[in-house]
């Protein structure tokens, strides 16, 4: 073998089987990893519970800490995946949000949750839709995508599925909170359906979460949880477990999660309008994103928050606020509502 070969056959083993690290530079000019993060926790127009500064602190203080933990995790040389995992389940398990512990009842003043991930890479899809009893809805919705052939659980099968895999189990009282069960007597005396966090006064707020991120591998990954709307029919199922409407995720393009009037983003499938945009019209994922929020959707739909293969972060939304995390352009951590 000549001296060539040897150099090439080298050269193959030495590269990543995970894929080629992105680089960027910092302000100071240093090369380093391309990665972004980007994370939501609902959107909606002015509620009144916003209007006690120590409401505002505490909803930008989980907000933070699911970002800093994931992003800790995408400088450290994880996957989007984990980065994503990592987010949300923090946002569920905080009863500030509708998802996970926290999330709204339903007509019967039970749960109905429903959560997706979406990996950039393989299109792997594992979506749950009315799980009762998991305490994490993303972590089963990732153990589907990891274990099963089929995309999708519903229901008490999808709780079985969960006990077999010996994912953490939890009783009504847990996800029950007392703000969730006032809410609910509010919207039977009122004959409607109220979309998570609202009230009489607070009628617009969507508490949906999500995360989107992009490794150093040059891989993206989205994820979405819900607990739907107060006082919702039983089966009712919104857009955040249907792939391309409320999640998705592609390394061609982007990944997005959505918040908001779930059966909006469904009829207009805006995840993969965006997808679509992007990959067809060659479309930024600003203008594929602002397209559909302010054109396609009604106003006081809700937001998106994307993430492109290239690394540009978009967080848009025609309700008045969105909760939410991103770094930006100059790579600065922004939690803002």
């Amino acid at each position: 073998m000549n001296y060539y070969a040897k150099i090439l056959i080298l050269v193959v083993f030495l590269i990543p089987v995970t894929g080629t690290s992105q680089v960027t530079k910092n302000s100071s000019g240093k090369a380093m990893p391309l990665i972004k993060l980007a994370i939501h926790g609902g959107a909606g127009n002015k509620p009144e519970i916003l209007k006690n500064p120590k409401n505002r602190e505490a909803y930008k203080a989980v907000l933070k800490e699911a970002f800093d933990k994931a992003y800790h995790q995408l400088k450290a040389g994880g996957t989007s995946e984990e980065a994503v995992m990592t987010a949300i389940t923090i946002l569920e398990d905080s009863v500030l949000f509708n998802a996970g512990r926290g999330s709204v009842l339903n007509a019967e003043a039970d749960i109905s949750m429903d959560a997706a991930i979406m990996l950039g890479e393989t299109k792997d899809v594992g979506s749950v839709i009315g799980t009762k009893r998991t305490k994490n809805p993303i972590k089963l919705a990732q153990t589907i995508m990891n274990h099963l052939y089929h995309n999708t659980l519903t229901g008490k099968d999808a709780d079985e599925f969960a006990k077999l895999k010996k994912l953490t189990m939890k009783p009504l009282s847990y996800f029950k909170t007392q703000e969730r069960v006032d809410q609910l007597e509010r919207a039977k005396k009122q004959n409607q359906v109220l979309l998570d966090h609202s009230s009489p006064q607070d009628p617009d707020k969507f508490g949906t979460v999500g995360a989107v991120a992009l490794d150093q591998y040059g891989h993206i990954a989205a994820g979405t949880s819900t607990g739907g709307l107060a006082n919702k029919m039983m089966g009712r199922v919104g857009d955040s477990p249907i792939i391309g409407a409320g999640t998705f995720a592609d390394d061609k393009t982007c990944g997005i999660s959505a918040t908001g009037k779930g059966e909006e983003f469904i009829r207009h499938t805006i995840a993969a309008q965006i997808h679509y945009d992007m990959l067809y019209n060659q479309a930024s994922l600003k203008s594929a994103v602002k397209k559909a929020v302010h054109e396609t959707l009604e106003s006081n739909t809700g937001g998106i928050i994307a993430v492109s293969k290239t690394g540009d972060v978009v967080l848009d939304f025609n309700t008045k606020i969105m909760f939410r995390a991103y770094v930006d352009e100059k790579n600065q951590i922004q939690v803002e509502i």
